[in-house]
């Protein structure tokens, strides 16, 4: 039997870019529908969990979910190289991923979003005066959602991207990590290591309830390089049969285009994420707000066309836009680099007065300045011209 769901506007996708921007829809009076495929919006949360601490000072976001604290940070290289960083005030904090969207699930509801949960979008499209939807229940059951806008939040999942001609990110790296029963370090570790990753790094977090999240970051493989990083570190995981992989895509560039007529891309799903660190939380959960307020215009107006909702790309484009792509070419600079030429970057950091710099301009979740910075006063380009000339 068809059900029918009629809102104002219909969110895809319970994750915090999703979540959020249902919070603000609802508290702006519009009745807002939120559709989410997993039973609960905390079932499959596969993310390292570190928000930057400007994002707790930004938004109502829930403390309670905190279970670490990112006050101490190393780097560590293939040879051995160290280069420790603790900053005067916490740089981010690490959230029980789980608890935090059922947080931000709550504040939706209680503002009035209309949560629909086991409900798998299949179709979008966009007709006259609406965008209808058609889901199906975990029930197999046929629901159809009628709105007059929609904002796909729906992560990595592009099929609805792609159906309205707006593609999907045209890079990806896979990220893969485990929780794992035991602390051995005091601080959270990054691993510069081209045999864990030799397009990134891999991580070590310990969380204050005596687990440690690792993972690792690469082009392909990444389950595999996962495994041989936990093999390096807790060799007696393989012993855990409770100890779960879990991999994912990661976009490294945004979409071409986040709206069409009536649509809004939010989030993961239009690739607002970090490339340095894979992170793209505070990303989305800024450009919810934007996207929230870009709506609120267009039913101000009546104004639901392509061109109307443009203002939503000019402006998560105006604040993110070079944060994306300088941290793109970072990373990809990064990758050129061998482990000895890396090796030698966190010595002259180190040696040269530079981890003065790094405190000073060091930002979690906004790294231009710092990588300006760090390109002027490092050889990076002898060092990728000289690996190059290695290959």
């Amino acid at each position: 039997m068809d059900a029918n769901v009629n809102g104002d506007v219909v969110v895809v996708g319970g994750g915090p870019a999703g979540l959020y921007c249902a919070t603000q829809l609802a508290r702006y009076g519009f009745k807002t529908v939120l559709v989410e495929e997993h039973a609960s919006v905390a079932d499959k949360v596969l993310c390292t969990g570190i928000i930057g601490a400007d994002a707790f000072r930004e938004f109502p976001l829930p403390r309670e979910s905190i279970v670490g604290t990112l006050s101490s940070v190393k780097a560590i290289t293939h040879h051995g190289t160290e280069l420790p960083y603790t900053p005067q005030q916490p740089l981010a904090y690490v959230v029980d991923k789980g608890a935090f969207n059922r947080a931000l699930a709550a504040g939706a509801v209680s503002t009035g979003a209309l949560l629909h949960t086991s409900t798998r979008v299949q179709h979008i499209a966009v007709t006259g005066a609406q965008v209808r939807l058609r889901a199906t229940t975990a029930e197999g059951e046929s629901l159809s959602v009628h709105a007059a806008l929609a904002v796909l939040a729906c992560g990595v999942n592009y099929q609805l991207t792609k159906h309205l001609g707006l593609g999907a990110p045209c890079e990806f790296l896979q990220g893969a990590q485990a929780e794992v029963p035991w602390v051995w370090t005091e601080g959270t570790e990054v691993h510069l290591n081209k045999a864990f990753s030799p397009e990134a790094f891999a991580w070590v977090v310990p969380l204050q309830n005596g687990y440690t999240r690792v993972g690792v970051m690469r082009a392909r493989q990444a389950r595999g390089a996962l495994e041989c990083v936990l093999d390096q570190m807790v060799p007696q995981w393989r012993g855990r049969p409770d100890i779960r992989l879990a991999a994912k895509p990661i976009a490294q560039t945004p979409l071409r285009r986040s709206y069409a007529e009536r649509v809004l891309v939010i989030g993961e799903a239009a690739g607002q994420v970090k490339a340095t660190t894979g992170g793209g939380i505070y990303y989305g959960l800024l450009a919810a707000q934007m996207a929230a307020d870009t709506i609120h215009t267009a039913f101000d107006t009546g104004d639901f066309s392509a061109a109307g909702l443009r203002t939503y790309e000019r402006a998560w484009r105006a604040l993110l836009a070079d944060e994306l792509t300088l941290g793109l070419w970072f990373r990809k600079l990064y990758g050129w680099l061998g482990d000895r030429q890396i090796d030698n970057l966190l010595q002259a950091i180190a040696h040269n007065g530079l981890k003065d710099v790094i405190r000073r301009q060091a930002h979690f979740d906004w790294h231009c300045e710092l990588i300006t910075e760090l390109g002027r006063r490092l050889p990076l380009g002898k060092l990728a011209l000289g690996t190059l000339l290695g290959l």
